[in-house]
Order: structure tokens, then C-alpha cells, then sequence
């Protein structure tokens, strides 16, 4: 399951995970690599740098790029929340997929 990552030092989501998260298969945070990891937009387009897809960069090293808070807790979990849709054009967010769709076809239509 695709989740927005929250940064439990200032609380916003820079991040959100891909397929290779797993929250089941590893609760305790010990196989977190960065490629599990994705920049969200508008951050991409703002030209920030994501994480290095390298091996090495786990754990702790996975940093807020606003506070630099580590994003795991001391347990190694990551505070997650099932991804919301976001709007192409605004960049407005929605918890589901149909409001969205309802908000392209009366504002972007």
C-alpha cells in the first residue's frame, strides 16, 4: 500500500512510499532502504534532490528535507498514512480517488 511518509519533527509529508514498502514484512524498520522512498510533487518540480537510491542510505540517514528530522522513530517505524490523490493541475489534495475526479471535471473541465 501506497502511504504519504510524515515527519514527526515538523508533521509534513515530503515523501511518499512505493510498492517496496512494506510496514508487514518489516515493522521494525530494519530493511528501510531509500528507494522505498519517493519525492512528491510540487518538490520534484521545485527542483529538490530525493533521496540517493544507493543501499547504503537507511534508517536514521532518511531525514526530513525540511527539519532533518530522521523520519524513523527510535523503534525504526515510519510515521505513515494511507496516500491521498492529488490534483495534477493544483496540486489540491483528496482522500479518494472519486472526489478528485469530481473536482477535475468541475474545475479543470
Amino acid at each position: 500500500m501506497i502511504c504519504d511518509v510524515y515527519c514527526r519533527g515538523c508533521g509534513e509529508s515530503f515523501h511518499s512510499t512505493n510498492d517496496k514498502f512494506d510496514r508487514e514484512l518489516d515493522p521494525d524498520g530494519e530493511h528501510m532502504t531509500a528507494d522505498m522512498f519517493v519525492l512528491k510533487e510540487p518538490y520534484v518540480s521545485y527542483g529538490w534532490s530525493d533521496f540517493p537510491k544507493d543501499s547504503w542510505y537507511t534508517g536514521n540517514s532518511l531525514c526530513c528535507p525540511s527539519c532533518e528530522t530522521p523520519y524513523p522513530d527510535s523503534e525504526g517505524r515510519v510515521k505513515t498514512v494511507v496516500k491521498s490523490v492529488t490534483c495534477k493541475v493544483c496540486w489540491k489534495e483528496y482522500v479518494h480517488p472519486g472526489s478528485l475526479k469530481r473536482h477535475v471535471e468541475k474545475e479543470h473541465s
